[in-house]
């Protein structure tokens, strides 16, 4: 892909908000803040702390000149027992979640409790986010009987994100001079960033739990 093509779908999708109603104030949410565009290559930012500190989570280099279009679908044959054959399909399975039997579970709300009983010979529990993953599993392997010739995951394994985060790497540690969580790198974590938009600080957040 080359550098021109990357920069208009940058540019189609930059995203501005309006005006906030309780403030007055006009808030810009600019993709610009997570991205660096140079001649050869973009670099990806988890936030705009990193940008300016230097620190980029990814670099795509550009190519010389534009790949040629994939060939359409109708001329990949599809058959009734292969209906996806040739295809290659990317699956993004989602969130991590909070860790099974921790607290942070409990918060997130996000997972499911059946305890041992009449019904059940043993107590089942899983989080949404290892539910995502398992899907994503069952259904590449459907996928490929369906004659996909590639179907990629973007998470490597239960429990770990696309970018190689756990849920504690991604909470990260707080920071008691700033009163901010932070990642290993002194950024703010992804918690602290999944938190900015609600109304009250993430400390009160904590304490409604």
């Amino acid at each position: 892909m080359t550098r021109e093509v990357v920069a208009k779908r940058l540019q189609d999708m930059m995203i501005q908000a309006g005006v906030d109603p309780k403030t007055g104030s006009t808030h810009r949410l600019l993709l610009e803040d997570y991205y660096m565009l140079s001649e050869n290559s973009i670099q990806m930012f988890a936030s705009g702390e990193d940008k300016e500190k230097g620190i980029a989570e990814y670099e795509f280099r550009f190519g010389s000149k534009p790949k040629p279009n994939p060939d359409r679908y109708a001329d990949l044959k599809p058959t009734e027992n292969k209906p996806f054959r040739g295809l290659r399909i990317a699956l993004d399975p989602g969130h991590i979640g909070g860790e099974v039997g921790t607290e942070f579970e409990r918060i997130e709300a996000r997972y499911i409790h059946y305890p041992k009983g009449a019904v059940l010979e043993r107590e089942v529990r899983f989080n949404e986010g290892n539910l995502n993953y398992a899907t994503a599993l069952l259904l590449r392997d459907q996928l490929k009987a369906g004659g996909a010739s590639e179907v990629l995951i973007t998470r490597p394994g239960y429990g770990v994100s696309a970018m190689g985060d756990t849920f504690f790497s991604w909470l990260g540690k707080k920071d008691e001079a700033s009163g901010k969580w932070l990642n290993k790198k002194g950024s703010e974590s992804g918690f602290e960033l999944a938190m900015k938009p609600l109304k009250k600080p993430v400390s009160d957040w904590w304490k409604d739990e």
